[in-house]
């Protein structure tokens, strides 16, 4: 009874294929040209695997300094989030098709605006649907945390809270 096998363990690892083999019989020319073959084959079935489709909207101008983001929402609307020092807290809203539905530019009545200097944006996030943006003003030597809801159709503020300041 002949026992020649091939044998082929194949698993991802971080994202990237590898392929292992093993033959009961290394050193024959027929096993090596096996091998070669199998590998090719799979690589070739893991390279298609890994076409991407990409889509791209309307140029627009990014400012070359200043805090940007882009959001995108599971209805798949997307935002794009620009704040500068001088100017505020602009966002622009995209829909599905890619196509600018609004822009505006956020105002607060609880931190301001026109201090952005001493602002950071600690965190933008999507919760229950809508984006939420954190941010941190220090004033007078006293930095606050507040927290804006935006409504996910037209980027106006819906809510907005003072979280927490700290006391030093």
């Amino acid at each position: 009874m002949r026992s020649d096998y091939f044998f082929v363990i194949c698993y991802y690892q971080k994202g990237k294929p590898i392929i292992l083999a093993t033959c009961n019989k290394p050193n024959s020319f027929r096993n090596k040209i096996l091998l070669i073959l199998f590998f090719f084959i799979a690589n070739s079935f893991f390279t298609i695997a890994q076409k991407f489709h990409i889509e791209k909207s309307r140029e627009f101008d990014e400012p070359e300094y200043g805090w940007n983001k882009v959001l995108q929402l599971k209805n798949l609307n997307t935002f794009f989030f620009r704040s500068t020092k001088k100017d505020g807290m602009e966002v622009t809203v995209y829909n599905k098709l890619r196509k600018q539905i609004a822009s505006r530019t956020l105002e607060s009545n609880l931190w301001d605006v026109g201090k952005m200097k001493r602002n950071m944006i600690v965190g933008l996030y999507e919760i229950s649907g809508e984006p939420v943006i954190s941010i941190m003003q220090a004033d007078d030597r006293e930095p606050t945390l507040y927290r804006m809801r935006i409504n996910p159709n037209t980027g106006s503020r819906m809510n907005e809270t003072r979280i927490e300041a700290c006391q030093g």
